[in-house]
């Protein structure tokens, strides 16, 4: 589990393709996703979970994307079908599926 990303301000490409291979496949970032400080998230998720046969989680409501100045690509390749991706609105502070 990643616990604390607090310096961390670049994490593109980080989890590219990550699970393609898989047959089943879940990604739990957990409660101290703590990305406040990062800026560039292009090509976070690009391609995740690609060829998994069964539908997945990608839980990152317990990050912190405000700070975010780049995102190109972030989710590109991924396979929407296949997906539930959780967010946190930052203004309702409600989760968005």
């Amino acid at each position: 589990m990643i616990n604390s990303l607090i310096e961390v301000t670049d994490m593109s490409c980080m989890f590219m393709g990550i699970g393609s291979g898989e047959v089943y496949f879940n990604l739990n970032l957990g409660n101290n996703f703590d990305i406040s400080n990062v800026t560039d998230t292009s090509g976070m998720f690009q391609w995740i979970g690609i060829n998994t046969q069964s539908n997945f989680i990608l839980d990152l409501s317990a990050g912190d994307f405000n700070n975010i100045t780049s995102n190109v690509d972030m989710f590109t390749g991924v396979p929407t079908s296949k997906i539930k991706v959780y967010v946190k609105d930052a203004d309702a502070q409600n989760f968005i599926i």
